[in-house]
Formats: C-alpha cells, sequence, structure tokens
C-alpha cells in the first residue's frame, strides 16, 4: 500500500485533483482497501483531516475529514465526501 501511496504522491497532476500537496503525504491515511485475487491494490478509500479556514462569525476552527477514493489502475482519484468532526463529536 506504501507503494501505491508513493507513486499516488508523485504524481502532481493527481494531487490537485484531489486538492492534495506532497506535503500532505505523512497526513493521509488509508481508511479501505481493496485488493484482486492476486492481492494488488485495486482501490484505496483514503482519509485526511483538514482544517478549513474560519468564518468571521464561527471563531473556533473546525476539522473536516475528507475521504479520498484512489482508483489506483485508472489513476484517477476523486473526493467522495467529508464530515465535520468539530460538529459531529469527531466521530467518522
Amino acid at each position: 500500500m506504501n507503494a501505491c501511496l508513493d507513486a499516488l504522491f508523485a504524481r502532481p497532476e493527481l494531487l490537485r485533483q484531489a486538492r492534495l500537496r506532497p506535503d500532505h503525504r505523512h497526513r493521509v491515511v488509508v481508511l479501505e482497501d481493496e485488493l484482486d485475487e492476486e492481492l494488488r491494490v485495486l482501490r484505496l478509500r483514503l482519509g485526511i483531516v483538514r482544517h478549513p479556514k474560519s468564518h468571521p462569525m464561527q471563531p473556533r476552527g473546525e476539522e473536516v475529514l475528507e475521504i479520498l477514493d484512489y482508483d489506483v489502475p485508472a489513476g484517477t482519484i476523486e473526493v467522495a465526501g467529508s464530515r465535520n468532526l468539530t460538529r459531529h463529536g469527531k466521530r467518522p
């Protein structure tokens, strides 16, 4: 799996699709994986905690878990969803 993540983070055009940068590599966690019969990685569901800029009417910072689906053979990544951890008691 680390090789798949290394390959992803070596492709800046894919990173831009998911609003990732090379320095985010240490913050991304694998939430789920899908393997084929030969145990090759087909898909990875990744998570990254983001800290969006706070709104002037809401001074506290928030944490948002962003979920990304990486299709390894196709070489595509997309944002699958997000969850505000601050509002939901930090339960993903």
